[in-house]
């Protein structure tokens, strides 16, 4: 009697099982089909399972999925994204063999737009605006002559960018692989990372992060408000201005030519060198602090009127001066100075003030004399 029972109820769980899975199915049909709602306190309820809920949601068609856990997971169609080439945002000049820029050409966040190898875009109008939301991957030639470029997400360029106009880095990144020659305006408040050949003719501002792995030859003027860090190469025959709150620090080697002017302008720049820097040109110290942590070679001129703390070697060569004045200090009792030329420092009975020097011990050759700058 017993037994009959017991395959009695165990009959009634099967049936009822059967009826509540499908009651669920019914339930995840109609939650597909309109407004999303707690259909797993159904799983928590009977099943034991986690309750997930989905609310707030627009009446729309939906897709779904149940895994094994019972979980139904909702997912809706990606909006549609036009694809994008050359053709869609420029004419073609058979005349002069290239792509020119179309008025109001923006490439949306979704897209990429690829620049073959063998094709150039040129921009050719002050009223013309390249502006890029997406991807670019250059590996033809960008020219820019007079109109603007405004970066918003990320060009990658392994040929050639010519930018004899205004190029805007807004929020962006630039990956250079190939070569970036600037003859006007880049102003940069993203990323730009150098893994190639950036030449500047006349003006780069910082206000982002500078990252160069490779060589920078700079005949213009480069101004770091932010931060610059160098790995490799900075050829310098114009001019590198440290400003406002620029670190500009040095992992590599920075070779000041004789025409070169590097300057610490602001209280709270800094340089720090952890490789070399050789200075055949001019570097000045205004108003900041320079870290050397390991060696530079003067063959030019060094003016100090703020701090240098040498941890390592500064080596003054033959016929060149350092000098030290208006509050400056260079304090090398951590590190060495060779000087083979001059070191001049104010004694604060002159006009430019006072200078200082701690560790006079560690300087080898030539000891320091008093005197101002001509």
């Amino acid at each position: 009697m017993y037994i009959f029972l017991y395959f009695i109820g165990f009959f009634e769980y099967c049936i009822f099982l059967y009826y509540m899975s499908y009651f669920r199915g019914k339930m995840q049909q109609y939650s597909a089909a309109n407004d999303r709602f707690n259909i797993m306190a159904i799983d928590a309820f009977i099943f034991n399972r986690p309750s997930r809920t989905i609310q707030n949601m627009k009446k729309h068609p939906l897709t779904y999925t149940t895994p094994r856990n019972g979980a139904i997971v909702y997912s809706t169609p990606p909006p549609y994204c036009p694809p994008i080439s050359l053709s869609d945002i420029a004419t073609y000049n058979s005349v002069g063999n290239y792509w020119e820029l179309n008025p109001n050409a923006t490439i949306l966040a979704c897209q990429t737009l690829t620049i073959p190898a063998g094709e150039e875009l040129q921009i050719n109008s002050n009223d013309l605006i390249l502006t890029n939301n997406g991807i670019i991957i250059n590996n033809g030639t960008i020219t820019n002559n007079v109109g603007l470029i405004e970066n918003n997400f990320l060009i990658e360029n392994f040929c050639i960018i010519i930018n004899n106009s205004s190029f805007f880095n807004i929020n962006g990144e630039v990956i250079n692989r190939g070569t970036i020659t600037n003859n006007k305006l880049i102003n940069s408040l993203g990323t730009i990372n150098n893994y190639d050949k950036i030449n500047n003719n006349l003006y780069i501002d910082n206000y982002g992060t500078v990252n160069n792995n490779k060589t920078i030859d700079n005949s213009g003027t480069i101004s770091n408000n932010s931060t610059i860090t160098n790995s490799l190469t900075i050829k310098n025959d114009g001019n590198i201005l440290n400003n406002f709150s620029g670190i500009f620090e040095n992992n590599g080697t920075i070779l000041n030519g004789n025409s070169g002017f590097i300057n610490n302008g602001y209280p709270s720049t800094i340089i720090t060198n952890n490789y070399r820097i050789e200075n055949n040109g001019i570097i000045s110290n205004s108003v900041g602090t320079i870290y050397n942590n390991a060696t530079i070679y003067n063959n030019g001129t060094i003016y100090n009127l703020d701090k240098i703390y040498n941890e390592d070697k500064i080596t003054n060569d033959s016929a060149f001066t350092i000098y030290v004045f208006n509050g400056g200090l260079i304090d090398t009792n951590n590190g060495t100075i060779d000087n083979n030329g001059d070191i001049i420092v104010a004694d604060g009975k002159l006009s430019c003030g006072i200078g200082t020097i701690n560790g006079t011990s560690n300087i080898t050759g030539s000891q320091p004399v008093t005197g101002c700058p001509p």
